[in-house]
């Protein structure tokens, strides 16, 4: 990746993987982004990503189509503001409580691994209710495999936790679901049909690969700005 030499500019153009690309950190150029979706700008994805998990017609990667509006529209609902505030917050409190005091009992931690495998295990609790603690198939070192090789997708085969997930869920009755973002777009299968179970299953990772990758990156900026500054934050009495 070669960057500009003011690497502190609002916006510059460089190279992302043999790509020629724009960065923008201005708010109102981003805001124009953002609201200009699927009109005057186009959604891109790495040459790979798409591979991974193309569809066809409506369903491609960069098509801002119902597809996209559904996914969207899905995502806010469990992961926006309003839940956000409503329930995730004491959620977020409590593991990364958990975490830093299972940190604090090692010599020394990879910060970006840990903070990777924590948003991880969050997310996917949250899209279907998986509990890292006690399963025995640690979802987070297999997506550590997809950033370090992009392999060993959870593709829905069966014998990996997403298929069995999905197979426990369409088969149990509505009353025992867990109200999850997986419970949801079951539930709306009937209306929506596009809706597949492999269709299903590359949503569920294109959110978890994001989280994991997106998130903790940030996380790791923030921490390392922070130290920059001297300044130390003290959490739980860590």
């Amino acid at each position: 990746m070669n960057f500009s030499p003011d690497f502190r500019a609002q916006i510059f153009r460089t190279n992302i993987l043999g790509r020629p690309a724009v960065v923008t950190a201005d708010p109102e150029i981003n805001n124009y982004i953002f609201q200009n979706e699927g009109k005057l700008v186009e959604m891109w994805y790495l040459d790979s990503f798409s591979k991974l998990l193309a569809q066809s017609g409506e369903s491609r990667t960069n098509v801002f189509g119902i597809i996209h509006k559904y996914a969207r529209s899905l995502t806010l609902t469990h992961f926006g503001s309003e839940s956000l505030k409503e329930r995730l917050l004491p959620q977020v409190e409590n593991i990364v409580s958990k975490s830093l005091q299972m940190w604090s009992s090692n010599g020394s931690i990879d910060v970006k691994t840990a903070v990777s495998i924590m948003v991880c295990d969050f997310t996917a609790k949250q899209l279907f209710s998986y509990d890292a603690e006690n399963s025995s198939d640690k979802i987070s070192e297999k997506f550590k495999k997809v950033i370090d090789a992009f392999m060993c997708l959870p593709l829905n085969i069966p014998g990996t936790t997403c298929h069995k997930c999905l197979k426990e869920r369409m088969s149990s009755p509505a009353e025992s679901r867990q109200g999850d973002f997986l419970d949801q777009v079951i539930a709306d299968m009937d209306k929506e049909k596009f809706l597949t179970e492999d269709f299903i299953v590359n949503l569920i990772f294109g959110i978890l690969f994001a989280s994991f990758e997106s998130i903790s990156t940030a996380l790791i900026i923030g921490c390392r700005l922070l130290m920059a500054f001297g300044i130390w934050i003290l959490i739980g009495g860590i």
